[in-house]
């Protein structure tokens, strides 16, 4: 087992919880304000949801090339999401960003000692 293979995994699952969990709190939250529908904001929850799922990709990820592409992707997804909503929900998506990038670094180290 590579001395990495825990941290990555742990760090990507990590990642998909908060995505998760934060993105479930701002559908909650958009919903009892009662101002918007469901419907105007799906387009939103859908790349929230698109981010979460590359974070899971990668900490159920098989193989190192496809674990640290999926890595990246939530990374920038989920770390654009924080930026954009960094006055409502945003911090929880910048941490699972950050912790997507843990991810991904501990794959590229890993690829670069094999």
């Amino acid at each position: 087992m590579e001395p990495l293979h825990g941290v990555r995994r742990a760090s990507a699952s990590a990642s998909a919880a908060i995505a998760a969990l934060t993105t479930a709190v701002y559908v909650v939250v958009i919903l009892q304000e009662g101002n918007n529908s469901f419907w105007s904001v799906f387009p939103w929850v859908m790349i929230m949801l698109i981010g979460t799922f590359a974070a899971l990709a990668s900490a159920l990820a098989l193989g190192p090339g496809v674990g640290r592409l999926s890595a990246i992707a939530a990374t920038v997804i989920l770390g654009v999401l924080g930026l954009l909503a960094i006055f409502s929900v945003g911090v929880g998506f910048i941490l699972a960003a950050v912790l997507a990038c843990l991810a991904a670094v501990s794959y590229s180290s890993t690829a670069r000692t094999s």
